[in-house]
């Protein structure tokens, strides 16, 4: 994907699951969830949205959904290339970024999603998750969303957020009710 998030697809993880559900009978996939943390959140967001009808649940935390204030992109892209004028206002990514912007796919939301996020993530910034949730609600579509306050970008491993997502994908793949107010020791 280096220079190319715009061809950045998932089309190898959906051949590659079809192929293993093809050879392996207990595999179901019509119970398909993903999930991801940082850019894994990005990647379980556009999963979920360019494979509307394959997952059919995802939980995205800290992810950088519409690739503004990212820190870390440089190590994906050249230098930025901007616009060629200052008449040219096409897009505010630089030219070479392609269409990382995952809110302009909200109204493909078919599956159920859980948003994750921690309100002092100096990664993937608030306001980034907040864009992705506004576009969710303009598209009329429903969500779960976690805050998990004073948190960094790291939170995906605490314990609250981890039963928070078991109890997610059970309800929501399995269709059962989990435990109530499970808790978990404390982590490794």
């Amino acid at each position: 994907m280096y220079n190319n998030m715009q061809e950045f697809a998932l089309e190898d993880h959906v051949a590659v699951l079809k192929a293993l559900a093809a050879q392996n009978a207990y595999m179901d996939l019509d119970r398909l969830g993903v999930i991801g943390h940082s850019f894994g959140g990005f990647t379980a967001m556009k999963a979920i949205l360019g494979y509307p009808d394959f997952y059919k649940a995802a939980v995205a935390s800290a992810g950088p959904y519409d690739m503004y204030g990212m820190y870390s992109l440089d190590s994906f892209f050249d230098p930025p290339k901007f616009a060629k004028s200052a008449d040219d206002h096409s897009s505010p990514l630089p030219s070479n970024w392609g269409n990382v912007d995952l809110t302009r796919q909200a109204g493909r939301l078919k599956g159920k999603l859980m948003i994750g996020y921690g309100d002092l993530d100096e990664n993937a910034y608030p306001a980034v998750t907040a864009r992705m949730v506004n576009a969710l609600i303009a598209a009329n579509k429903e969500f779960d969303l976690i805050y998990m306050p004073n948190r960094s970008h790291s939170f995906s491993d605490e314990p609250y957020f981890v039963r928070r997502t078991w109890d997610f994908f059970v309800r929501n793949l399995m269709g059962a009710e989990p435990p109530k107010d499970y808790a978990f020791g404390k982590l490794p």
